[in-house]
């Protein structure tokens, strides 16, 4: 007697196959998705750090920049003719190169750094926002060293702050630096 067998797979086999292959899926979709994730949080990072590298530099480059408030006519730092900065209550102000009134503040309402610049007259020449509206100021200190004349040290302002993207709980991208005046403050 010979037997006719059929060459198959058992229900048995395939239903053990069909749990493997979605055991598989759901490794790989779970490697994919969390791959996604930590691309969007490198971009967010990368965004915020661009952002925030411009933003520093051209605030240095304004802050060596300033004079000390001595000119006739130019009234910047509340009369205080022997300052080069001012420490305002969410900012800075000083004398730019170009005798005018220059101020960088953090917006307390909209949480983006100002820059505010007047004339030499107090007439408001512009007013700009310096961070972009999807990105978040947290907070913004401002110290300054050396700011009085004859104190025999170089003036020298030090940033921190805090800056992250809107509706977006991390990254957050914390930074100090330190910026010291160009011209020479000492009196001898």
């Amino acid at each position: 007697m010979t037997e006719d067998k059929k060459s198959g797979f058992t229900l048995t086999e395939m239903l053990v196959g069909m749990a493997i292959f979605s055991l598989i899926l759901v490794a790989v979709s779970g490697i994919f998705v969390s791959a996604i994730r930590i691309q969007k949080r490198a971009l967010v990072a990368e965004e915020i750090s661009r952002e925030t590298s411009y933003l520093l530099e051209y605030m240095s480059r304004a802050l060596r920049m300033a004079r000390k408030d001595d000119v006739g006519g130019v009234d910047c730092l509340g009369g205080n003719k022997k300052t080069n900065y001012e420490i305002t209550p969410t900012g800075i102000k000083f004398r730019n190169y170009k005798d005018q009134c220059q101020e960088f503040y953090l917006d307390t309402t909209t949480y983006q750094l100002i820059e505010k610049i007047s004339s030499s007259g107090g007439e408001l020449i512009s007013t700009s926002t310096l961070t972009s509206p999807n990105l978040r100021v947290n907070y913004f200190y401002v110290n300054i060293f050396g700011a009085e004349q004859g104190d025999n040290q170089q003036p020298r302002v030090t940033i921190t702050m805090e800056i992250t993207k809107r509706n977006v709980s991390q990254p957050k991208v914390r930074v100090q630096t330190t910026i010291s005046q160009r011209q020479l403050d000492w009196s001898f």
